[in-house]
């Protein structure tokens, strides 16, 4: 791991908690994401787009959209965006680990799913996803404040991404009845 403790102490901008609250100013990095993204994806023309790549790339190539470059924008962006994360992490902890996010694939998931986007596709949204993020992190927090082993977090997130994953295969079989 990289230190840098001492030698860039403007980063504390972003670490530091807002005066007379205990929120960080990375949770309102956070919400002002959520805000613009929320707002990109349901009121602009590039938002349709991204919906209907994700859910009928052909017929959204059919229409006309360029389906390739819509994705390699939204992994630039997805990169960005990593960046970001990296650097408020940095600014946090002071410190650099390479393979922090190793295993977190199935949270990224489950959050995404809980906050109502379906797994197949071209439904989800931003704010969802946001919501999706806190009840996984709620999750977390309540199985370690309740003295639960460590190993039952992954099991209980499984078994509830399951769950959601049932619900939600139910309510498209009934939209499309």
């Amino acid at each position: 791991p990289i230190h840098v403790e001492e030698e860039y102490p403007e980063l504390d901008a972003l670490a530091a908690f807002i005066p007379g609250t205990t929120f960080r100013y990375s949770a309102v990095l956070f919400i002002v994401m959520l805000i613009l993204f929320h707002l990109i994806l349901s009121s602009t023309r590039y938002g349709n787009w991204v919906q209907a790549v994700g859910g009928a790339p052909t017929t959204a190539r059919a229409l006309g959209i360029s389906v390739a470059r819509v994705k390699l924008i939204n992994f630039v962006v997805c990169s960005v965006m990593a960046a970001l994360s990296g650097i408020v992490a940095l600014a946090r902890f002071y410190t650099v680990e390479p393979t922090a996010g190793t295993g977190l694939e199935l949270e990224a998931i489950a959050a995404s799913v809980i906050g109502g986007t379906s797994l197949y596709g071209g439904i989800g949204s931003i704010i969802g996803a946001g919501f999706g993020a806190l009840m996984v992190s709620a999750i977390r927090v309540g199985l370690i404040l309740s003295g639960a082993p460590a190993y039952w977090y992954i099991g209980f997130l499984g078994l509830f991404l399951i769950v959601v994953a049932i619900i939600q295969h139910k309510l498209t079989i009934r939209r499309r009845e």
